[in-house]
């Protein structure tokens, strides 16, 4: 981080700290070297071992870089607290990760090493404990609420954080990873890893596929096969799916049709199965003998599909349709238009994001392994595990993420309250000390309005052409641009630019303190 990114980052965590003390949270600094024993206890050192960064002391003892702080913080806390009367406690930080990303990409949106909050809370039983998640939430809402950026809040799958509750914020840009599907008439949003579409079969004619979607169906096509294998190459699994072979379709067209499979509804189709997928040919590492599965990727979206077994609308496993919960189930992603699950009145749109904060209530996942137990008040001579929440924000990435969804051609535009300043005074030479003036009541007149929390100004006194000042500033994304320049010698007015506001205007000198001070509270 260089002097201008280390500003934004020190704002952000400023802020962060603001609204974890809005939640009681008190905040502590854990190490970045944990025990690989604690891990083992929990059981999660055998499910991510390839993510670690591995350490030998000179003591061959076995020691990692922390991806996370679960095991360390649940172990800490559980020497500390014995009784119901040690709790609620909610702790959080601040402080670098390390995980051995198989891909590292996208600069600071997807590293090997990374800046990240985590909030860690203990209560006494379970409706405490998700009562205190909805306090976080809250928080959280009202955190990025206040950074002045877009955000969808989605149910999330917890993955192997383990509990049953979570919920992801994410920022919408074309440079995410994630896929959220979002309702436009409940305004339900889910990230598509935990969605599985239902659908009410057809089986009539295929104009009444549009009651479904909106999306028109061809007639009839080929079929090619996906291939998946079980982790202990038992199991392979073809899927099914339209290639479109009777229309003139490219490549790049049948590709996407192929990554429509949907892995989560393939898995709740195979119960037990957890699949390899990226393989080249997965045919050629299965140990056969035991299973060799069937499913038909069908879509009502999509045309009617030759399968080499006759015509098919609907998904099967071994000919028999995939259902749950006694419902057609959809094997493929869902697209925009959809039918909403939710409310069966309103469609979807499938939206491109960047995950940037994650909240997860863990129940008794860490605490009961590590011992992390409590005398509660109905019982004193019965410990309990105590019921655990961790809500993270990554720092870092939300730096990278902002200036991905909040540029122009110009350059970068920081929100107000975490930009590195936010607003820049730029003199002509020889009109620095007018600058400085103008600089001293833009901050009185801040604090009198209350923007002063917003107000950061920087004179940039460098020599340099103006032209070439005014470049960088753009650039560098200050919200507010003040130019003393000849107009101010002449007719002693200003030129005040805010590209998000859309201003650029010249303003008498004594005019500006109160304009800046409302553009700031508007930002």
């Amino acid at each position: 981080m260089l002097p201008l990114g280390q500003r934004v980052l020190q704002k952000l965590e400023s802020l962060i700290d603001k609204h974890m003390t809005s939640v009681g949270a008190s905040k502590v600094s854990l190490s970045s070297i944990t025990s690989q024993a604690l891990w083992e206890r929990t059981g999660r050192y055998s499910g991510h071992g390839s993510e670690f960064f591995k350490v030998e002391d000179r003591r061959e003892a076995q020691l990692l870089l922390s991806p996370t702080h679960e095991e360390e913080i649940t172990s800490l806390v559980g020497s500390m607290i014995k009784s119901y009367k040690d709790v609620p406690l909610r702790l959080y930080q601040v402080s670098r990760k390390y995980r051995d990303e198989a891909r590292p990409r996208q600069g600071l949106l997807r590293g090997r090493e990374f800046i990240m909050k985590d909030l860690y809370t203990f209560d006494e039983d379970e409706p405490k404990a998700r009562e205190t998640y909805d306090q976080v939430r809250l928080a959280y809402n009202a955190f990025f609420t206040e950074l002045g950026v877009p955000f969808v809040v989605a149910q999330a799958d917890s993955g192997s954080m383990g509990g049953d509750l979570s919920h992801e914020y994410h920022l919408v840009s074309p440079n995410g990873e994630d896929s959220i599907v979002k309702c436009n008439e409940c305004n339900t949003a889910i990230n598509d890893e935990l969605i599985i579409s239902e659908y009410d079969r057809i089986e009539s004619k295929q104009e009444d596929y549009s009651a479904v979607s909106p999306k028109s169906a061809y007639g009839k096509t080929e079929s090619s096969s996906w291939y998946g294998l079980s982790k202990d190459k038992r199991v392979l699994v073809e899927a099914i799916y339209p290639t479109y072979s009777t229309m003139q379709s490219t490549p790049t067209e049948i590709s996407r049709v192929k990554n429509q499979v949907h892995l989560p509804a393939v898995r709740a189709a195979l119960p037990g199965v957890e699949l390899q997928t990226g393989l080249e040919d997965p045919r050629k590492l299965w140990q056969g003998g035991f299973d060799h599965m069937h499913l038909t990727l069908i879509d009502p979206r999509l045309p009617a599909m030759n399968t080499g077994r006759g015509e098919s609308h609907y998904a099967t496993h071994d000919n028999v349709r995939a259902r749950m919960d006694g419902k057609d189930i959809l094997l493929t992603k869902p697209l925009d238009g959809d039918l909403c699950t939710n409310c069966r009145r309103g469609h979807v749109e499938v939206l491109t994001a960047i995950e940037v904060g994650h909240t997860f209530h863990l129940g008794t996942r860490y605490s009961k392994p590590l011992k992390a137990s409590i005398a509660t008040l109905s019982n004193s001579n019965q410990v309990t595990p105590v019921e655990m929440g961790c809500h993270g924000i990554g720092v870092s990435r939300l730096v990278a993420a902002i200036a991905s969804i909040m540029s122009d051609t110009k350059g970068l535009v920081w929100p107000a309250i975490i930009s590195p300043f936010s607003v820049v005074v730029v003199p002509l030479p020889g009109l620095e000390t007018a600058a400085e003036e103008i600089i001293s009541k833009l901050q009185f007149t801040a604090y009198m309005k209350g923007a002063n929390d917003k107000l950061d100004v920087i004179l940039d006194d460098r020599n340099k052409r103006i032209g070439w000042q005014l470049h960088d500033a753009d650039l560098i994304g200050y919200p507010i641009i003040i130019v003393v320049g000849k107009s101010y010698e002449k007719e002693g007015t200003v030129q005040v630019q805010c590209r998000r506001l859309d201003f650029n205007q010249h303003v008498a000198a004594d005019a500006v303190p109160d304009l800046v001070s409302d553009q700031l509270l508007e930002l």
